[in-house]
């Protein structure tokens, strides 16, 4: 354990850098440098999906509604027809959102589609996912925890 008190540096007897100090340093910075861009990537999205926003029609807006209230969804939702997505998904975790890609899906389609998601929000998905972000960024030297990232996105869906 002497290994990791080893001076590596001593610019004066207040100042000294050591073994373990270069260890927590590059830790830092590998856990930084997977969540800050992945953090990025989700703002990222949610500025372009409003960007690329189409009104939703009232009879899917209609719809909407039905498949929240059938699903048991009680919170409020903003609901977001957008070019910026080609599948259903949903972000937030104050201010819940649903993403509906303006693709051609008949009534059912929608209807099952959204009663997913909000499945996904009901069951606090998005924060979840977050806080998995955190975990594997913290612990983002063990392979072990990207098996199971990739595990657990899996049975998620």
């Amino acid at each position: 354990m002497r290994f990791f008190a080893y001076d590596l540096f001593a610019f004066s007897t207040f100042f000294q850098v050591k073994v373990y100090h270069v260890f927590i340093a590059v830790w830092i910075i590998g856990a930084m440098a997977y969540i800050v861009p992945n953090f990025a990537i989700y703002w990222r999205f949610i500025r372009q999906a409003y960007r690329e926003k189409i009104p939703l029609s009232e009879e899917e807006a209609a719809l909407i509604q039905a498949a929240q209230e059938e699903s048991g969804f009680l919170q409020r939702i903003e609901c977001v027809k957008t070019l910026a997505t080609i599948i259903p998904c949903t972000a937030g975790i104050f201010k819940k959102r649903l993403f509906i890609p303006p693709l051609a899906m008949t009534e059912d389609e929608l209807r099952h589609a959204v009663q997913h998601e909000l499945g996904h929000l009901n069951n606090r998905v998005t924060l979840v996912r977050i806080l998995l972000l955190l975990f594997v960024g913290i612990f983002w030297w063990n392979p072990a925890v990207y098996v199971f990232q990739r595990s657990f996105h899996q049975a998620q869906e």
